[in-house]
């Protein structure tokens, strides 16, 4: 999800039921393949599931690899990320 997210950063997010999902949202979901946690954000809805892209759309395996994701294999909207700077501070 680079530029908005980088290696490090922590981020917060909560369950979010489909109906309550809108383009634009960045979630945490599932692979449909491998079930390797993504983080990625919403494009559109694409049957009954979701089109995920990531940021980095030269470097990102997202959708256009894997086609649509199920609605139950995206678990949670992101609601708040913590730079990876102010996270390492917290530990320290």
């Amino acid at each position: 999800m680079y530029p908005d997210l980088c290696n490090g950063d922590l981020v917060i997010a909560r369950p979010c039921p489909g109906p309550e999902l809108q383009p634009g949202d960045i979630v945490l979901a599932r692979h449909p393949s491998n079930h390797q946690l993504l983080i990625k954000r919403l494009s559109h809805r694409c049957g009954t599931g979701w089109w995920l892209l990531g940021e980095n759309l030269a470097a990102s395996t997202d959708s256009r690899h894997f086609g649509a994701v199920p609605d139950e294999l995206v678990l949670a909207v992101v609601t708040a990320v913590a730079p990876a700077e102010r996270s390492r501070l917290r530990r320290g």
